[in-house]
């Protein structure tokens, strides 16, 4: 009984926005302002935020795995590991800020 109310808090916590949800919803809205037709702006707005849904797909299973092996216990180690890529996108969003 416990699993099942473990997923249903889980598909709960899918609906929380975090960091990277905001990052993607500012690129979706540049990106619809910068269309030709307020369509081709939704319609390109549209398409990124799904291309973000579906990229989280598999880094959300691979979480989901990882835990079922116990690895989620040593998580300073998976800290320092995310830690990497958020300083890269972080310092790649920088430059694009200042370029623009």
């Amino acid at each position: 009984m416990a699993a099942n109310h473990s997923k249903a808090f889980g598909l709960l916590l899918a609906l929380l926005p975090c960091g990277p949800v905001y990052t993607a919803l500012i690129a979706s809205a540049r990106a619809g302002m910068n269309a030709q037709t307020p369509v081709q702006g939704l319609l390109s707005g549209a398409v990124l935020m799904l291309a973000f849904g579906i990229g989280t797909i598999p880094s959300l299973l691979l979480v989901g795995k990882l835990d079922g092996l116990g690895w989620m216990k040593s998580r300073p180690l998976i800290y320092r590991i995310s830690s990497v890529p958020m300083v890269l996108v972080g310092t790649y969003f920088i430059i694009e800020g200042i370029r623009y």
